[in-house]
């Protein structure tokens, strides 16, 4: 049987002429990717790791889809996660004035 969208894209990461469900595979990603909704998990994640490191920071992209346009002044106003971890966030930028 063929593989399905997901499997094509492991399979190709992985250098692999096949990859399937339910196996376990190392991957060369593309982008890390985290959105505004749970940005904030990651970094605390990130900060409870024992060695903490990104191999390629140019890799980070941090999605914005949720408080676009601000919808409250407090919104606006709110701390941006870069504040706690400025390599967590690409150039993209949310509705606060930085």
């Amino acid at each position: 049987m063929g593989m399905t969208i997901a499997e094509k894209i492991v399979a190709r990461a992985a250098g692999l002429p096949e990859a399937h469900a339910n196996e376990i595979h190392t991957v060369e990603l593309d982008y890390l990717m985290s959105n505004d909704g749970t940005t904030h998990l990651t970094i605390d994640m990130y900060n409870n790791l024992k060695k903490p490191h990104i191999a390629d920071v140019k890799k980070l992209v941090w999605i914005v889809d949720h408080n676009v346009p601000c919808d409250s002044p407090k919104t606006a106003g709110s701390p941006c996660p870069s504040d706690k971890l400025p390599v967590m966030v690409s150039p993209l930028q949310t509705c606060m004035n930085r």
